[in-house]
C-alpha cells in the first residue's frame, strides 16, 4: 500500500452520523493524498473520543467527527498531505484526477463548529489503481 486518498464531506441536511457507516454526504470540503502513515491523526482523534470510526475495508475506511476537531488541521495544511499526488506508471487516472491537494476554504470556514463531517479514506495500492476525485 502506498497511502491514502482522503476526502472530507459535509453531511446532507445537517445529518448526524449513523452507526452503520451509511451516512448521506453532500458538498466536498477537502481532498488530499498521503503516504502510508496518513491516517495517524484520524486514529489519534478516535482514541481521544473526538472522532468515530465507521469501519470499512480500505475501499473506503470511513470516519466522522465534528468540524471543530478537523478544520484547524485541514486549514493549516492537511496532515501528511502530498503537495503533488503520487501515481505509478500503469495507474489508470480518470478525468477527475486532481494531481494536488484541494481545500475549499470558504465552505470549510462557514461550517458551524458542531457540524458533523464525514471522512472517507481510500487505500492507494499500487499499479492499476483507478484514482478519482470522488472515492467509492
Amino acid at each position: 500500500m502506498l497511502g491514502f486518498h482522503i476526502s472530507i464531506y459535509k453531511l446532507q441536511n445537517g445529518a448526524t452520523p449513523a452507526a452503520s457507516g451509511k451516512v448521506p454526504r453532500a458538498e466536498r470540503l477537502a481532498a488530499w493524498q498521503t503516504g502510508w502513515k496518513g491516517l495517524a491523526w484520524i486514529d489519534d482523534l478516535v482514541k481521544r473520543g473526538l472522532a468515530v470510526s465507521l469501519g470499512g475495508n480500505g475501499y473506503p475506511l470511513s470516519f466522522t467527527a465534528r468540524i471543530e476537531h478537523v478544520r484547524p488541521e485541514v486549514l493549516a495544511g492537511p496532515p501528511a498531505a502530498r503537495k503533488v499526488w503520487h501515481c505509478d506508471e500503469g495507474d489508470i487516472l480518470t478525468e477527475t484526477w486532481e494531481e494536488k491537494t484541494t481545500i475549499d476554504h470558504e465552505p470549510l470556514s462557514e461550517c458551524s463548529p458542531d457540524e458533523w463531517v464525514l471522512r472517507n479514506c481510500s487505500e492507494l495500492t499500487g499499479p492499476f489503481t483507478a484514482v478519482s476525485k470522488h472515492p467509492l
